[in-house]
């Protein structure tokens, strides 16, 4: 009877933990960003401590709770999390600490990735200049004397231009800002068709969102590939 009580209380525990385990386990959609939000649903949902639950079943699930939370105290592992979660518009701010710090790591990203350089899309931002093209066809406009009003008015539109011309840092911050106003999306789409939709939008931002968003959320597809592995070379394949 009391190893029946047992297994009931660590079956009570551990229930909840199968079909999250079964969704981050995935391989065919994106589940890095989904960790936060899924250990702060266990934290303040299912794994929450009830007084009509055993006192064994409470523990165990406290024990897992800590586990988790240790889990994610490394500085590389929370700043991983927590770009991923930003990342996705599912989420954004809404698990993350502060976008302040997140934007500072994803512009260090940036520079290290050494993605700066000017590109063709970058010309769509807003603070790209285009200068209109001049054509053979058309003949040399008459040389006019310009006026002193002129020359002084000349003067400041350049000026003006030079100081409000954009970095490519300041364009990656500009893009921040974009993203952030957009609409987040319903948890059960598809977070990969926003940054195909908005490719050229979000020429830097996208790259980030890539490199992270395509990390997965745990060890499995990695153990399935050895599975795998095991199936196709067998002991009697490898003595031929």
């Amino acid at each position: 009877m009391a190893r029946y009580r047992c297994s009931s209380a660590i079956n009570d525990a551990l229930s909840p933990l199968a079909e999250f385990t079964d969704v981050m386990s995935g391989e065919q959609y994106v589940t890095i960003s989904a960790v936060l939000p899924i250990v702060n649903l266990l934290k303040t949902s299912d794994l929450k401590e009830s007084s009509s639950d055993k006192a064994l079943t409470n523990e165990l699930r406290l024990n897992i709770i800590t586990d988790l939370s240790n889990r994610n105290q490394e500085d590389d592992v929370l700043h991983l999390l927590e770009v991923a979660c930003f990342l996705d518009p599912r989420f954004k701010d809404k698990f993350i600490s502060s976008i302040e710090h997140i934007t500072e790591i994803m512009v260090c990203n940036v520079v290290s990735l050494s993605s700066f350089s000017v590109s063709p899309t970058l010309a769509t931002s807003s603070c790209a200049i285009h200068h209109p093209s001049s054509s053979g066809d058309l003949p040399p406009p008459k040389k006019q004397n310009r006026s002193l009003g002129s020359l002084l008015k000349s003067n400041e539109t350049e000026c003006a231009l030079s100081s409000t011309s954009c970095t490519p840092e300041q364009n990656f911050r500009s893009e921040i800002e974009t993203y952030i106003t957009l609409d987040k999306l319903d948890e059960e789409q598809d977070p990969l068709v926003l940054w195909r939709m908005h490719e050229m939008a979000f020429p830097l931002l996208g790259n980030i969102a890539k490199k992270y968003l395509c990390a997965p959320a745990t060890s499995t597809f990695s153990e399935r590939v050895f599975s795998k592995g095991g199936c196709l070379v067998t002991p009697f394949k490898a003595s031929l």
